[in-house]
């Protein structure tokens, strides 16, 4: 379904154990991104695609099933 939407060099399959570390439970603020440490593939393609990867230490949150993504609050 992706394939069909979104363009080849617009995806980036995060390998398993990127994946497995939460890289997908991001957040992006304009073109910077918060993401977990240890996910350098998913930060270089994140930079060659034009976004400032911003690498935090997570790991007492990944134990508990989280991210950067779940320690936010929307305030709309």
């Amino acid at each position: 379904m992706i394939a069909s939407h979104v363009e080849q060099n617009k995806r980036f399959a995060v390998p398993p154990s990127e994946g497995e570390r939460f890289a997908c439970n991001a957040v992006c603020l304009d073109r910077h991104v918060v993401l977990p440490t240890g996910c350098p593939e998913t930060m270089e393609w994140l930079t060659q695609q034009g976004y400032n990867p911003h690498p935090v230490e997570l790991d007492e949150f990944l134990k508990a099933g989280g991210s950067a993504k779940c320690l936010t609050l929307a305030l709309d």
